[in-house]
């Protein structure tokens, strides 16, 4: 269960709900526990994937955006011996 509930909390604190991840915590942790296990979980996320982070990414310069290139494909639907097409 401890397990389920850290997974709901780490998911609120990577979408940038912190608000409800500590709501969440206080909710459904043990009472007397929660202080030592948010201070756990701000530890681990201080080292963890945001430590890493050299900060806010830049917005690319407008007409210099990479488009994703999209194929226009054609199928080509071969008989299939001793099946009769629907009309």
């Amino acid at each position: 269960m401890k397990a389920k509930v850290l997974e709901i909390v780490w998911s609120y604190l990577y979408s940038g709900r912190e608000q409800e991840a500590w709501r969440s915590l206080a909710d459904m942790w043990p009472a007397l526990d929660v202080d030592r296990i948010r201070a756990a979980i701000l530890n681990a996320r201080a080292r963890g994937i945001r430590a890493q982070v050299d900060g806010v990414s830049t917005a690319i310069p407008s007409g210099r955006e990479i488009h994703a290139k999209i194929f226009d494909a054609t199928t080509i639907v071969a008989a299939t011996p001793g099946v009769t097409p629907k009309t």
